[in-house]
């Protein structure tokens, strides 16, 4: 499958993305323009980058990134340790930073930077409760708002990545 249009709609099916989209990339820092994010354009954001990384299709399917792939070790000297183990927190400053100005503002637009804080939290197997807490030590809205904002926030983030593994679990 390396290279194929088959492997390519894999990919796009384990990630949850557009099955029909056309391959093409939008460059970090440029709107996300589809009618259904009408009035509230997403920003593309780089969350994380490796230039230079070759990455084999073994290793797509050990992360768990081609659809109907069985993950499965690899040793590879060069293969990304996995971040499901739970051992480190994502940069809450990270969040912040990347996060978009919340509307006619030109400061960051805080709860998205707790939302993404949290779907990546819980996506790396944090639990919803020790989410819950590392945003509050975080957050100064999170602390501003009090456990109702907090749980919310969980709430949504958990309900995103619940979406995302049923959708995989349906795969053929």
């Amino acid at each position: 499958m390396d290279g194929s249009a088959g492997l390519a709609r894999s990919l796009r099916q384990a990630s949850g993305a557009d099955l029909s989209a056309s391959g093409a990339t939008r460059v970090a820092g440029s709107l996300n323009f589809k009618r259904k994010y009408a009035a509230d354009f997403p920003v593309v954001r780089l969350l994380e980058a490796t230039p230079g990384r070759t990455v084999t299709e073994a290793e797509l399917a050990t992360l768990g990134l081609i659809a109907g792939a069985e993950a499965w070790t690899v040793s590879h000297p060069n293969r990304m340790p996995s971040v499901r183990r739970a051992t480190i927190w994502p940069s809450y400053g990270r969040c912040l930073q990347n996060a978009p100005c919340a509307r006619d503002s030109d400061r960051a637009d805080v709860s998205r930077a707790d939302f993404t804080f949290c779907l990546l939290a819980m996506d790396w197997g944090w639990s919803e409760a020790a989410t819950s807490q590392q945003l509050l030590e975080n957050s100064s809205k999170a602390r501003e708002n009090g456990a109702a904002y907090v749980r919310r926030t969980v709430e949504r983030a958990a309900a995103v990545i619940s979406r995302r593994s049923s959708s995989k679990s349906k795969l053929p």
